[in-house]
């Protein structure tokens, strides 16, 4: 009879490869057995905005204030992080540029985690008219748009 560390380890290597397997029903339906904790996740936020304009971002999460950055023209401002144990991850950034400014969820684990639409990178890219964030599908599709408020 196996012991009872090996029983272990094959229960989870098994609940390991069933969740990493799994197909969620359609784009929307939630993965709700999905562990997200294992992989460590990336958030990118690109400066679109044009040549000399300068983009400000400053993101935090419950745990976490990242401060804030000055990005140029080009730039991109990247932060990497495992999700929570308890199935609550949450990082937001105000953007700013100008006179204008705009809050963002760039991670949200129900959104980017149980739907499977992040789940390794997060893009975000701020433009002239709003800020636009992509899925991590091969090619990148552009799912989100937050408009810039004054």
């Amino acid at each position: 009879m196996p012991s009872l560390r090996k029983q272990f380890l094959l229960v989870a290597i098994l609940f390991t490869l069933s969740n990493d397997l799994s197909v969620a029903s359609s784009e929307t339906a939630p993965d709700k057995y999905r562990i997200c904790t294992w992989t460590r996740k990336h958030v990118y936020i690109e400066n679109e905005l044009g040549a000399n304009k300068i983009l400000t971002v400053h993101c935090k999460s419950d745990d976490d204030n990242l401060g804030v950055h000055y990005l140029k023209y080009g730039e991109t401002y990247e932060f990497h992080f495992r999700d929570s144990w308890f199935g609550n991850t949450l990082f937001t950034c105000v953007l700013s540029h100008a006179r204008k400014h705009a809050e963002i969820e760039v991670y949200d684990e129900n959104r980017d985690c149980y739907h499977r639409r992040c789940d390794k990178h997060c893009r975000w890219n701020a433009t002239r008219d709003a800020i636009l964030g992509y899925s991590d599908t091969n090619p990148p599709k552009q799912d989100i748009t937050v408009v810039w408020q004054q």
